[in-house]
């Protein structure tokens, strides 16, 4: 078992809101810094289910399942690494008319 304790600073939070297959940036890259991925919820408002990909700038990471009308709830007990400094963490989804995902995500910084 790890615990790990996180000075409250380095902690950054992210939300996206996600429609019809559009990629969009979650969290945005710092010059010198990582940003990586502890927690990432993903909730579907449509009645098609999905699948939510999470990108670490250019390369897909996790391919998200999410159900029609559910949450999608991941917490990383070590976090994910993100591969370089300064890179942005991005999500997409395939082209469905009319879904719509909530994406919210926890952070920590390193140096």
């Amino acid at each position: 078992q790890i615990i790990r304790h996180q000075v409250r600073d380095l902690v950054a939070t992210a939300y996206v809101s996600l429609i019809t297959g559009t990629k969009t940036e979650l969290k945005a890259g710092v010059a010198a810094k990582y940003f990586d991925l502890y927690q990432i919820s993903c909730y579907n408002n449509s009645d098609a289910a999905t699948v939510v990909e999470l990108t670490d700038e250019s390369t897909v990471v996790r391919k998200i399942p999410v159900a029609a009308a559910g949450v999608t709830h991941i917490n990383y007990q070590v976090p994910l690494k993100q591969s370089a400094l300064g890179v942005a963490w991005y999500v997409d989804l395939p082209d469905i008319t009319g879904t719509t995902v909530e994406v919210t995500a926890e952070f920590s910084e390193e140096v």
